[in-house]
């Protein structure tokens, strides 16, 4: 067993690369404990954030080692880690302090072309990766947005050595973007989420809120599926009706949902009618149920630790029956298999929430898909993509003509391909149309439309044209929301809204109105609490510093051709007395700034010395590339 202090991180990567599971799954167990040390899960997600371009030196300067997770850690710590430098001994080791030089000149050569690739890290500071920001849904089951923001105001306020601790105000939520330490912004498309800057301090102020399950760390685009369920038609989902999340672990979408019924319900409580008794309306919008299916055992387990969680919690505000509004039953079965004519459980079911399996393209953290992002390209990999497309038709077609009482259907996926999202629905419409004995002018649905979701009309993305896709008007591609991953700031998606058209529905005789089945009136979010909408600022922020380096490193090839020895002495002592005086000047400033200044400069003074030594790191690469081709050209000749 090896010694070396990146073994632990390197046993991590060995098992993601054998059992092909994330991060998450390998590192954490079934009760959601850590199994390895803060450090080795760090180690292991800085190497899987930069895989594609570690891959790729290794294929040009290849590196012999039987232990592939440690290979990659200790190439990760010699090329890119905080020291440029590698801790302990080893052979592997010495083998790739033997191949330094090849290795660095690699690097500084193919990262231009990984500029575009995205980063999920919350420490990914480098301005060659788009930045995608850190974003938090407030759980409304457990907790409020003004709990939230106050309990983060609380643990970000200046510390005891604070000799003017005692004039420090109490942080107010009115103010509460200048009175934290932690920049946040409210989401401009989904409600109840806070959009944060993706550092390691963002992750560690917000761990007590993820463990008293007041947010849930969930992507934006994840969090469409359900607001498009509730907001998406022109009306409100009947609460008499229950819910059915087809594809539900590891359960974030199936949350979301829930929270966003017992709002519906409670906003319908408030609104009741006289003539409406408060126990009629109590015992309806109590029997509110969204069943959450998988039918693989361990997700099923963990959807149902889950949800225990996320939705049973007792309330912060202490109103213990906020979370026996809306019911979540797991179920571990196959939704194909589903049959609500034969099992009593599921014949109530009226909507349906489909995301099934896909091929992830969409996702940062899918690298390998990430080299191919085009979707109207042919994928690579198209013979997978042609079977997960057939799996999720087989899926959807299912969804829309089994369960004869649903009336509306929200399909969405994380890919960005064609063949997985506008082709899905495409043959869906079109399978429809076919079967349809009404339907008499070609591809219109048959019983099923399509509906530009009400509560995304501001986003400004929407279905692809595409040769393969040719059934689709251009008035039903604007009804598809798509998300870019390298231009929206979150992870690639695709949503679609389908709902049972109201000529096609056999004639019913008129009743009392349910409750949940009146006119959507759903507005966007605002700005509150003293923040702003998140507009990209911390992208142009990462952005504007990316231009400057870039100009630096232009200045630099233009300027020199040939570093001597002398040269790099000289600036090596340069460096320790840079180093020596600013940290010098930094501590001489630090004492003069006021209370509510101090967070700031630290903030300034630290991405200013992150940007020159990465200049530094830059002009070294830079003498080691004219160097090797120094070498190559004397070897010609």
């Amino acid at each position: 067993m090896s010694s070396s202090p990146y073994a632990p991180a390197g046993n991590i990567l060995n098992q993601i690369i054998k059992t092909k599971k994330g991060l998450k799954a390998v590192a954490y167990n079934k009760d959601g404990e850590l199994t390895c040390s803060k450090t080795a899960y760090a180690q292991s997600s800085h190497v899987l954030q930069h895989k594609p371009l570690l891959d790729k030196i290794l294929r040009e300067v290849p590196v012999d080692a039987n232990n592939k997770g440690l290979l990659y850690i200790l190439l990760y710590e010699l090329l890119m880690g905080p020291n440029r430098a590698i801790r302990g001994g080893g052979a592997l080791k010495r083998q790739l302090l033997k191949q330094q030089e090849q290795l660095q000149a690699t690097l500084f050569r193919l990262q231009p072309s990984f500029a575009n690739m995205t980063a999920s890290s919350p420490d990914q500071s480098s301005s060659d990766y788009v930045t995608i920001p850190r974003y938090v849904r407030v759980n409304t089951i457990v907790s409020s947005m003004e709990q939230v923001l106050s309990q983060i105001d609380a643990k970000t306020k200046p510390s005891k050595n604070n000799k003017n601790k005692k004039k420090t105000k109490k942080p107010s939520l009115q103010d509460s973007s200048s009175s934290s330490k932690m920049p946040r912004y409210v989401d401009p498309h989904v409600p109840n989420v806070l959009v944060f800057p993706p550092t390691a301090s963002t992750r560690a102020n917000l761990q007590e809120l993820v463990k008293s399950q007041q947010v849930v760390l969930q992507d934006k685009s994840s969090c469409f599926s359900a607001l498009c369920m509730v907001h998406g038609f022109d009306t409100l989902p009947s609460m008499e009706g229950d819910f059915l999340d087809a594809c539900a672990a590891p359960g974030n979408k199936t949350c979301h949902l829930a929270a966003l019924l017992t709002e519906q319900a409670a906003a319908a409580a408030s609104t009741t009618t006289t003539t409406t008794s408060k126990s009629s309306s109590s015992k309806r919008a109590s029997s509110v149920v969204v069943h959450a299916l998988d039918k693989s055992k361990d997700r099923f387990e963990l959807l149902q630790r889950r949800m225990k969680e996320l939705t049973e919690t007792p309330p912060r505000d202490g109103d213990a029956k906020k979370n026996k509004v809306t019911t979540v039953e797991c179920h571990n079965a196959d939704f194909l298999s589903i049959d609500p004519e034969t099992d009593e459980t599921f014949s109530n079911v009226t909507a349906i929430m489909l995301d099934p399996s896909c091929s992830g393209s969409g996702m940062i953290s899918n690298h390998q898909e990430a080299m191919d992002r085009d979707p109207l390209s042919k994928p690579k990999n198209f013979d997978r993509i042609e079977s997960l497309s057939n799996f999720q038709f087989q899926a959807l077609q299912h969804a829309t003509s089994a369960f004869p009482k649903v009336q509306r259907v929200v399909y969405s996926t994380c890919s960005v391909y064609v063949q997985e999202n506008e082709g899905v629905v495409q043959r869906l419409l079109e399978s429809s149309s076919s079967s349809s004995s009404s339907s008499n002018d070609g591809n219109d649905g048959g019983e099923w439309e399509l509906v530009a979701p009400k509560c995304l009309d501001h986003w400004h993305r929407r279905g692809l044209e595409h040769p393969d896709v040719v059934g689709l008007s251009p008035e039903q591609l604007q009804c598809l929301i798509r998300v870019n991953p390298e231009e929206d700031g979150t992870n690639g998606f695709f949503v679609a809204c389908l709902q049972r058209k109201a000529a096609n529905k056999a004639p019913k005789k008129k009743k009392k109105k349910m409750i949940g089945a009146k006119k959507n009136t759903y507005e966007k979010p605002l700005a509150t609490m003293g923040m702003e909408l998140y507009d990209n600022q911390f992208n142009k922020d990462d952005n504007s510093t990316g231009k400057e380096e870039k100009e630096e490193t232009s200045t630099v090839l233009s300027s020199s051709a040939v570093t001597t020895m002398s040269n790099q002495k000289s600036s090596g002592k340069m460096k320790n007395d840079d180093d020596s005086s600013s940290k010098k000047k930094r501590k001489a400033e630090g004492d003069k700034e006021g209370d509510e200044e101090e967070s700031n400069i630290v903030s300034k003074k630290r991405a200013k010395k992150m940007e020159w030594k990465k200049k530094q790191r830059e002009k070294k690469l830079l003498r080691l590339a004219k160097q090797e081709q120094q070498a190559n050209n004397s070897s010609e000749q």
